[in-house]
Formats: C-alpha cells, sequence, structure tokens
C-alpha cells in the first residue's frame, strides 16, 4: 500500500512497465521509484531506477528493489528509513549518491497524453479525408 507522502512525491511514478524508463532516465544521476509489477504469489515492491552512465543507455540504468524489513523500515543499502521518502531524501543529501536528479512524473505524464492526442488526431484525419 503506498502513504500520503511517497504518492505526493513528484519522482514517485507508480506501477510503471520497465521498458518505459529508459525513455524517462537520461541523464547521470536521473532517478525514478516505481512500483514492480505484479507477479503471482510475490508482493508487490518499490523499485529505485538511476541513470549512472548514460552513454551505455538503457544499459547504464541500475535498478535497486527496495527492502520492506519486518520492521516496517525501508533499506536499499546499510541504512534503513521509516519511509520511502525518508530513504530518497537521505541519498539525495548524500555526497557519493548517484541519485540526484528526480524525474517529475507530472512531465512524463504530459509526454504520454501529447503521444496519445497526437495518435487520436493522426486516426481523425485520417477518417476525415
Amino acid at each position: 500500500m503506498v502513504d500520503r507522502q511517497l504518492a505526493s512525491e513528484l519522482w514517485y511514478h507508480g506501477l510503471l512497465p520497465r521498458e518505459d524508463i529508459k525513455m524517462m532516465l537520461r541523464n547521470n544521476g536521473d532517478f525514478l521509484v516505481r512500483t514492480t509489477e505484479p507477479v503471482p504469489g510475490q508482493p508487490r515492491a518499490f523499485v529505485l531506477s538511476v541513470m549512472f552512465r548514460q552513454e551505455l543507455e538503457d544499459q547504464g540504468i541500475k535498478h535497486f528493489v527496495i527492502t520492506n524489513l519486518p520492521s516496517g523500515k525501508f533499506s536499499i543499502e546499510k541504512y534503513a528509513f521509516d519511509s520511502v521518502s525518508q530513504m530518497v531524501e537521505h541519498h539525495l543529501n548524500k555526497k557519493d549518491s548517484i541519485s540526484r536528479l528526480p524525474v517529475d512524473y507530472r512531465q512524463m505524464k504530459l509526454y504520454y497524453e501529447r503521444q496519445y492526442c497526437d495518435k487520436i488526431g493522426n486516426t481523425h484525419m485520417k477518417m476525415l479525408n
């Protein structure tokens, strides 16, 4: 279950197919958090996806599964946090972190809306001709 704080974060994209991420993370340090796709018999998890070597394109993206510990805390590495938001904030402020530039879900929503409207517009124009 996603809490309100996480749902309000600009870098949280919810359920997002892994294939779409390569269009979104283009520069070193770009990152987002998403929910994994459903797998029968397994709970959904949060994943931090980060571009760390843009010259490798989609091969330069690392995906870190965020562990939900029995204590209710969240962790990627050695530290545990009360929330995913706290964990991301920690890594944003850490000097050696590669997570620097959150990818705003609103920009991607606008991109998808434009793509969808363009397809509808082209179809509509073809029907008129």
